[in-house]
């Protein structure tokens, strides 16, 4: 649907740090991860964010969307990129068009 950022930020896609567990990943982030991965055609890991910085970080989002998965530690921030159009002229025609 949109693009990650990946030329300006470390991780595009963040995930909720399960409590005291950095290591774990429930299979609802291990499912994200893999749709991520495959919507950039590579591996894109997500990064960690401890809980309660998530929830910090959560109220200065720009959006929120609430899915029906009812499935703990399935909260995610994706840092939106640009789909950029080569640089030509706009005589050249639909420069303003992304391919």
């Amino acid at each position: 649907m949109l693009p990650l950022d990946s030329n300006f930020v470390q991780f595009p896609a963040e995930r909720m740090m399960v409590d005291d567990e950095p290591d774990t990943m429930p299979n609802v982030q291990k499912e994200a991860q893999a749709e991520v991965d495959a919507a950039a055609g590579k591996p894109m890991p997500f990064g960690m964010v401890p809980r309660k910085d998530f929830y910090e970080r959560a109220k200065k989002a720009y959006c929120v969307v609430i899915t029906g998965d009812t499935r703990g530690w399935g909260c995610f921030i994706f840092r939106k990129g640009l789909d950029v159009t080569p640089d030509q002229s706009h005589t050249e025609g639909n420069a303003h068009i992304s391919t």
